[in-house]
Order: C-alpha cells, then structure tokens, then sequence
C-alpha cells in the first residue's frame, strides 16, 4: 500500500490517498475501483483477484476517511473524492484507465468523470449505485444520522445498514466481516460521506454524454439502489450492459462474487489497452 500526505489542488485539500497497484505494468487495461459506504477497498477483494487474473491492471484505494486514508474536515464534497482519485491517477501514471464504483464509490466516479480531461476515463462499472441526487427526505435522514454518529459512535450506521446490505440468505461469517469493516471506521469520516452523499448532483446527464461502455451491475433484491435505478442508468447510457444479480441484496461484491467477478472481467476485456 502507498501511504498518504495532502496538499491543495484548485480550491481542495487533496489527499493522496493508500491504495493496492497490482497486475501487468503494460500493455493492458487499467481499472480503478472505488468502494462504498461505510467500507473501504476489502469489499473489492473478490473483483481484484479476477481483474488481476484476467490481465487487468487492478488499483484499489482506501476513499479519504476511510481504512487507512486519512480524516480531513467537512464539510464533505464529492468534489473532494473526485480530486484525490484524480491524483491518485498521476501519481500512478494512469493517463487512460476505467473506473468502477460501489454505491457511494459510483457518485465518487460521476464527479471524476466530470472532472477529468474528455477521454482519460475510459469507461465506467456502476455496481449498486444509482445516478439520481438525494430526495429532500433522504437528505434529511442523512444530516439526522450525522448527528446521531456525532452523539453516539459508529455502531450506529453499522446497525442501521446491515439487514440492508446483505440479504436473510448471506452467511453469518459474512454478516460479521461486514459489520466488523464498518466499525473499523472512523466518525470523522462517515460524517464526511454523509455530507458529501447529501450534497451530490444528480449524473444521469453525465451518463447521457458519456461515450465510453458502461456495465451496471444491482443486485435482485437491492433496497438502497434498486434495479429500477439500474435501469433508469441503462436507459440514459448510450453503450451500456444491465446485469442483475439473482437472490443478492445490495453489497453484490462480496454476497455473490462469482457474478459480479463474471460481469466486471467481460466489461474489463472489452477495453482498449492503456500506456
């Protein structure tokens, strides 16, 4: 893992942020996958071996508040998330690469596509997200958690989001792994996501002008980023693929990894060869 400073970068903090950079150092696509909310880049494990075994260039980092990235100061901004990506992305030397994000980690990646030079984002895997803002009471619920985080800790999320993100099928070892990664976490920055996850723009026309493939992927039974959204992003994406994942609820990547692994190295072969 390579480890973090920070330094300004047009109006933000930015963080160089701890990230894994394993697989073939030329000749072959490059992906950077971005978890969600409240994990970090263990969610991704499963993914990263296949990409790997598939040739794939698999960079995985820790999104600033979470795992070993460092804390910063609200109030939090997807803009924030994006700028570390994008130097993260220098700093590795990634002049072209594909993105995949996790709920959280696909805002993360609308913004980043937003903020990059036309072309360096080479296409897009959307895995249990959706392109829509926050509605005014979704909003509300995320600064009414804030709060209770500030009052009374992390356990607060964890137990909240649970039942939500696996489904009554998942094993119990899985239960205790994902609430273990969510404690892990630091208030400072679960508070941070809430407020940048309460604030973000909606992306359904960053998709629309999107050119590069697209591969969403949503779990059957996902509650917080059901297949409707999956499929509103199908319809608003000129060269996209819908996968939805049978009996799994929404963290796919870890509940049913063998089909999200099939669908993300089907979307990764598919791509141009990055320098």
């Amino acid at each position: 893992m390579f480890f973090p400073r920070a330094r300004q970068c047009s109006g933000v903090d930015v963080v160089d942020l701890p990230h894994s950079d394993k697989g073939p150092r030329t000749g072959a696509p490059i992906v950077v996958l971005l978890h969600g909310f409240p994990l970090d880049h263990a969610m991704w494990a499963p993914q990263a071996r296949a990409l790997e075994a598939a040739g794939v260039r698999v960079v995985v980092p820790d999104l600033r508040g979470f795992g070993k990235a460092p804390s910063t100061q609200g109030p939090g901004s997807m803009a924030a998330y994006a700028e570390d990506v994008l130097r993260l992305a220098d700093r590795a030397g990634l002049r072209n690469f594909a993105l995949a994000g996790f709920s959280m980690g696909g805002y993360v990646a609308f913004e980043v596509v937003r903020r990059a030079p036309p072309g360096r984002i080479a296409a897009l895997a959307l895995v249990d997200t959706r392109a829509e803002p926050d509605t005014d009471d979704a909003r509300k619920g995320r600064y009414a958690t804030i709060e209770k985080v500030r009052l009374d800790g992390v356990h607060v999320v964890a137990d909240a989001m649970l039942q939500e993100l696996l489904s009554s099928a998942a094993p119990a070892e899985l239960r205790e792994q994902v609430r273990a990664t969510m404690m892990a976490q630091r208030p400072e920055g679960i508070v941070f996501a809430l407020e940048a996850m309460a604030t973000r723009p909606g992306s359904l026309e960053t998709l629309q002008k999107f050119a590069g493939p697209v591969a969403i992927v949503v779990g059957e039974k996902d509650e917080i980023t059901p297949p409707t959204a999956a499929r509103l992003m199908m319809q608003s994406a000129p060269a996209a693929t819908l996968t939805i994942v049978p009996r799994a609820a929404h963290l796919t990547t870890l509940e049913k990894a063998d089909e999200v692994n099939e669908a993300m190295v089907a979307w990764a072969r598919a791509l141009t060869s990055s320098p």
